[in-house]
C-alpha cells in the first residue's frame, strides 16, 4: 500500500507540477489566468493541496479494494492535468 501510493502521489504530484509550470511560463510570455481561484490564491499552495487531496482520494479508494477505481483515479487526474500543461504550453506563443 504504501509503495502504491508513494506512486500516486508522484504521478499526480509530476501532473499538478507540469500544469503550475507551463501556466508560469505561460504567464511569463503574456498570457493571462483565466481561473479565478488562482486570481485570489497563490498557484503552489492550491496545488500542493490538490495533490495531497487527490492522493487521499486515492488511499481511500485502495483501501475499500478498489483498486482499479483508485488507479482511474489516478490515470483521470493525471491526464486532465497533462491537457491543461499541453494547452499552457502553446498559449501566448
Amino acid at each position: 500500500m504504501i509503495k502504491e501510493s508513494l506512486l500516486a502521489f508522484t504521478l499526480m504530484g509530476g501532473a499538478n507540477y507540469a500544469d503550475f509550470k507551463t501556466t508560469q511560463d505561460a504567464i511569463n510570455r503574456g498570457a493571462i489566468e483565466i481561473n479565478p481561484v488562482y486570481r485570489k490564491i497563490p498557484m503552489a499552495p492550491v496545488k500542493i493541496a490538490a495533490t495531497v487531496i487527490e492522493t487521499g482520494v486515492f488511499i481511500h479508494l485502495y483501501k475499500r479494494k478498489s483498486k482499479k477505481a483508485a488507479w482511474i483515479w489516478v490515470g483521470s487526474v493525471v491526464l486532465v492535468n497533462v491537457g491543461i500543461a499541453i494547452h499552457n504550453s502553446r498559449v501566448a506563443r
